[in-house]
């Protein structure tokens, strides 16, 4: 399986691991819920990297890609938090 594969699939769930995290750990800071997030994915990518002999998320640039999108999904859901609930409309209602 390519790496932008595994790529696209990572960045499909981070945000529903971050969304599971808000739910049931509210009292964890921000810094450890982004290295929950980070095991979890990390600890899923294992087998991947076992079985390709590959390292990637060893690599430093992909460590800091990898904190920069998760603190990016972040951000992006605080934001929608924060005007879900200044300004209650469609994006209060949306499925």
């Amino acid at each position: 399986m390519p790496w932008t594969v595994i790529g696209n699939i990572i960045v499909a769930i981070v945000p529903r691991l971050i969304g599971l995290l808000e739910q049931r750990t509210a009292a964890k800071t921000g810094q450890e819920k982004r290295a929950t997030v980070k095991e979890i994915v990390l600890a899923t990518v294992e087998g991947v990297e076992g079985a390709t002999g590959r390292d990637v998320f060893n690599d430093p640039e992909v460590s800091k890609a990898f904190d920069a999108m998760n603190d990016a999904i972040v951000a992006f859901q605080n934001l929608l938090s924060k005007k879900n609930a200044t300004q209650p409309g469609p994006v209060a209602t949306a499925p």
